[in-house]
This record gives structure tokens, sequence and C-alpha cells, in this order.
């Protein structure tokens, strides 16, 4: 099961602890007011968080174990969120968990062997646009729709990019932005990322 799920989200948006884009990409549509009111779908913090904390991770040389304080501060996350969502790495096989004096976390692959994708879908479940590419489909246009064909489209375009992206591309595409200083842009076209995330 994904570490992010609906419930949750949607109990934190109402005691103002999580904003509106982090409710999960399950959902896809709310209703207010009678009304269907489309909500973007967006990376949620847990997600993103993953990610970061697994780039600290993959920084460390082979085998070298990180306590948890340390890419906490390092990566400015909440260690107590950054512990349950490593935790829940390590339950689906991307964390090795250490115990003892000096435990901490370490990759349980070499950052060649993890991308995007395996991240965000473990920790957010599997990226869907919109309802009617879910595994069960809540479209009453599903089949001869081409809208869904369209989302369809566009949901297989970022998979893509997700999958062909390691967390040995994302290291090395973070030191060339930092050695072109602090006036560089962190946003970057598909054009223009690296041969493996293209």
């Amino acid at each position: 099961m994904p570490l992010t799920d609906t419930t949750t989200a949607a109990r934190g948006v109402k005691r103002g602890m999580t904003s509106s884009w982090e409710l999960t990409l399950l959902l896809s549509n709310a209703y207010i007011e009678g009304e269907i009111c489309p909500i973007a779908m967006q990376i949620t913090r847990a997600g993103e968080y993953g990610v970061m904390g697994l780039i600290h991770l993959a920084r460390r040389a082979p085998g070298q174990v990180a306590m948890i304080e340390e890419v906490s501060h390092s990566e400015h996350i909440p260690k107590s969120f950054l512990a349950k969502i490593f935790q829940h790495l390590v339950k689906v096989g991307l964390v090795r968990s250490v115990r003892g004096a000096g435990g901490g976390f370490v990759l349980a692959r070499d950052p060649t062997q993890i991308t995007v994708l395996e991240i965000i879908e473990a920790i957010e479940g599997k990226i869907v646009f919109q309802r009617c590419l879910q595994d069960e489909p809540e479209c009453e246009h599903f089949g001869g729709c081409a809208l869904c064909g369209l989302f369809e489209q566009a949901q297989d375009g970022m998979r893509e990019v997700f999958m062909r992206t390691t967390l040995k591309d994302l290291i090395e595409r973070q030191d060339r932005m930092e050695a072109k200083g602090p006036t560089s842009s962190p946003i970057t076209s598909v054009a223009t990322l690296p041969e493996a995330a293209k």
C-alpha cells in the first residue's frame, strides 16, 4: 500500500496541516456544493521528500549509513515525517535499515538501479492523471472518448521520463546546476534533460 492515501490527506487539509496540493493523485475530482471540481494532479510532499532523501543516501559511499537526523537537517525535511517515509521505503525494498549504535539508513540498491518512478509510485501509488485511467475506471465515456486517450498519452509521457531517470541521473543534474551558480533556473525542459531522462 502506498504511503499516502486520500483519507489521511483530506484529514490533514481539514486540520490545516496539509496544503491542498498535497492531496494524493487518487483525488482526481472533488465534489463541492454538488458540482465536480477538478483538483490539479501534483506529487505530494511525501513523494518529493522521498526522492530528496534517497538522493542524499545515494551521494554517500556504497554501504555507508546515514542517520535520520543528518538527512533531515541537510534536506530540510521534518524528522518524524522523513522517518515514516524511510520506514515505508524499507518495506518496499528501496532502503535498508541498520539498527544499533551508529545505525540509520542506506540504499538497498545501486543509485543507477533506482528510478524516480519507483520511488514516487512506492509512496504515492500508481500515477493517474484522471479517473478514466484508474485500474477501475469511473468514467461514463470510458472506451469511446478521445480526451481519455489524450490523458493516457500525457500520463505515459510523464511516467516514461520518471522511469528513465535514476537517482544517479538526478545527482549528476544537480551537480551541473550547482556548478553553473545560483542564477541558473531549476526548471529544465524535457529537451535538455540528461540522455537517460529523455
